[in-house]
């Protein structure tokens, strides 16, 4: 059996898979997805799919993950106007949940460009000064895919998969999962080159060598 045919069968059966068992649904190159087929039907399901197939073109696809494509680069202007456009909307965010003194710091941030591939996520030795802006978005979306429909959180697993990127998930979802916060210039910024990472003295733009370089 398909996993469109399990996933179908999980809309009308929430006890019937977990949810980790559609990761590979919607990037699984053996059988392809119909997404019309698969999310069609969901509130706002079309809307969905039309991130999902924007994603599709404005990326490159290892087999496994979607990634950025590097003819998509933004300049540094572009990048840092992305970027702080998107942390105008998360420290707005951050207000609308009583947390007035991290929306401050997101605000009063600037950009450093950090190597993707040597940036320690969980800043083991403080040396960053990462704050929990991230944490917190994450949290406040899992809380609101709980509040949903059953099936959103097999849904997010499927999303998550295709690129393992938080806000690029967050965007895909937005439509069906009402999540107030938007995250379409955080998406662009991505697809420009960069993940953004919030600290207390300032903000980060991950990016491959070559653009720190150029910066």
């Amino acid at each position: 059996m398909a996993l469109i045919d399990d996933w179908l069968i999980y809309l009308e059966e929430p006890d019937a898979f977990s949810k980790n068992h559609f990761e590979p649904m919607i990037t699984d190159t053996g059988n392809p997805l119909d997404l019309q087929r698969a999310f069609g039907s969901l509130p706002q399901g079309a809307a969905m799919i039309e991130r999902i197939e924007r994603l599709r073109s404005e990326t490159n696809f290892t087999g496994l993950y979607h990634v950025q494509d590097p003819s998509r680069r933004l300049g540094h202007d572009a990048m840092i106007e992305k970027a702080r456009k998107y942390c105008d909307h998360v420290s707005d965010f951050l207000r609308d949940i009583d947390m007035a003194d991290l929306a401050k710091s997101v605000d009063n941030g600037g950009f450093s460009y950090l190597d993707v591939h040597s940036y320690d996520f969980r800043d083991s030795d403080g040396r960053l000064g990462l704050n929990e802006t991230g944490e917190v978005l994450e949290d406040e979306f899992t809380l609101k895919l709980k509040k949903g429909p059953h099936y959103l959180l097999g849904l997010f697993q499927a999303v998550l998969f295709m690129t393992k990127i938080p806000v690029v998930t967050r965007y895909i979802m937005q439509p069906v999962v009402k999540f107030p916060l938007n995250e379409a210039d955080g998406y662009a910024t991505w697809i420009g080159g960069a993940a953004i990472a919030f600290g207390d003295r300032g903000n980060f733009l991950l990016v491959e060598p070559e653009l720190i370089r150029q910066s």
